[in-house]
């Protein structure tokens, strides 16, 4: 399995998120994201909602 890469946090600093399935999660949201964002604009409510989420989850994940 490809290593998964470190989640970046809105600052751009690397935040540790030790289990391989949530880095995972993490990922594949952020290319998805990435893709809707490109597809509808960075301001389209769906873009915006989804990011919020993915910091949701990388604030829950993260060790601090």
């Amino acid at each position: 399995m490809a290593q998964v890469p470190q989640a970046i946090d809105a600052r751009g600093a690397g935040v540790m998120v030790r289990d391989d399935g949530q880095r995972a999660l993490l990922f594949e949201l952020d290319a998805r994201i990435r893709q809707v964002a490109q597809e509808l604009g960075q301001a389209h409510d769906s873009v915006i909602g989804l990011t919020g989420a993915y910091h949701n989850l990388l604030r829950r994940w993260a060790d601090a």
